[in-house]
Order: C-alpha cells, then sequence, then structure tokens
C-alpha cells in the first residue's frame, strides 16, 4: 500500500487527490476506470503548467540574451 501510494506521490499526483482515489486503487497499482477522468484531469493540469513554465523560461532566455547582446555592444 505505501509503495502504491509513493508510486501515485512520485507520479505528482496532491494527497488529496491520491485521497480520493484510494478506494480504487487496484493490487496491481493500477487505478479502477471510475476514477481515470480524475487521473486525466490531473495530467491536463501538469500539460498547462508546463506549458506556462515553457513560454516564461523562452521569455527569460530571451532577456538574457538581449541583455547579453547589448553589454557585448557596449563594451
Amino acid at each position: 500500500m505505501v509503495r502504491r501510494i509513493r508510486a501515485l506521490l512520485d507520479a505528482g499526483l496532491p494527497t488529496r487527490v491520491i485521497r480520493d482515489l484510494q478506494p480504487c486503487i487496484r493490487q496491481d497499482g493500477t487505478v479502477a476506470g471510475c476514477k481515470l477522468e480524475t487521473l486525466q484531469e490531473h495530467l491536463e493540469g501538469l500539460d498547462d503548467q508546463i506549458s506556462a513554465l515553457s513560454e516564461t523560461r523562452t521569455s527569460l532566455a530571451r532577456l538574457i540574451s538581449a541583455t547579453q547582446a547589448r553589454e557585448q555592444i557596449l563594451v
């Protein structure tokens, strides 16, 4: 049981979601289909976060690049 919970935590699921999934966790560690939508929603949320972080990273990289280019001009 602890191993299955650890696997769900490692998958990025918050404890409140794991608590809701508990009755549906099978012996092999998979989750019953009735909770598949919950897992899919969490995956979509992670995809949204990844996309937002990627956009933020791109903006920061552009700022660094522009700053470095300006510094080279001034030297």
